[in-house]
C-alpha cells in the first residue's frame, strides 16, 4: 500500500516536471514569435513611415 502512493506520488511528480517543461518551452517560443513580430514590425513599420513621408515632403 506505501509502495504504491509512492508511486503514484512519483508518478504525479513525473507529469508535472513534464508539463512544466512544457510550459516553459511553449513561453520562450511565445517570446520568440512575439520578438521576432515586434522586429519584423520595426523593420517594416518604420521604413515604411519614413518613405511614406519622404514622398509627402518631395510631392
Amino acid at each position: 500500500m506505501v509502495k504504491k502512493s509512492i508511486r503514484s506520488v512519483y508518478f504525479c511528480l513525473r507529469i508535472q516536471g513534464y508539463l512544466h517543461r512544457l510550459v516553459l518551452f511553449i513561453q520562450t517560443k511565445l517570446l520568440y514569435v512575439v520578438l521576432f513580430s515586434i522586429f519584423e514590425a520595426f523593420f517594416v513599420v518604420i521604413p515604411w513611415l519614413v518613405l511614406s513621408r519622404l514622398n509627402i515632403s518631395t510631392t
